[in-house]
């Protein structure tokens, strides 16, 4: 039995193969939270692409947040404390060589990267990179 909120079928909207690996996540660990300074964080990056569409089950109690595309692919997600994931797929070896995390959990096309430490303008320059090279990805699966 799925624990998500009763005010929407994810699994409905959000039908595209491309999902399959996060909305089982979501589905088998809800509920669970983003910290607020993480979900700004990704909020802030997405307002560089007008296009991006951003998903919060309880915003009031801090629940995860997602960005999917016109497709209804999701493409990026915030979740716990410190690290932001990005749909890549066919970017492994990048994605791993900048620092990101394989989130085997999501689906094989996932990576986390750390949202906080460090510079923060190189750290907000290489999310806003991943960020974008994740939505042109989301948007190439949802035309196939």
């Amino acid at each position: 039995m799925s624990t998500w909120p009763a005010d929407i079928d994810l699994g409905q909207r959000f039908s595209h193969p491309a999902n399959a690996g996060i909305l089982g996540f979501l589905e088998a660990k809800y509920p669970f939270s983003a910290h607020g300074d993480l979900a700004e964080e990704l909020l802030v990056l997405a307002k560089e692409i007008p296009e991006a569409h951003s998903y919060c089950p309880d915003n009031a109690n801090f629940a995860y947040w997602f960005l999917y595309a016109n497709s209804g692919v999701i493409f990026a997600f915030a979740i716990d404390m410190w690290k932001l994931s990005f749909r890549l797929p066919g970017c492994a070896t990048d994605a791993l060589a900048d620092g990101g995390v394989c989130q085997e959990e999501f689906g094989s096309d996932w990576f986390a990267f750390e949202a906080f430490g460090g510079r923060r303008d190189e750290r907000r320059i290489r999310s806003s990179y991943w960020l974008k090279k994740a939505f042109t990805l989301a948007n190439e699966a949802g035309s196939s």
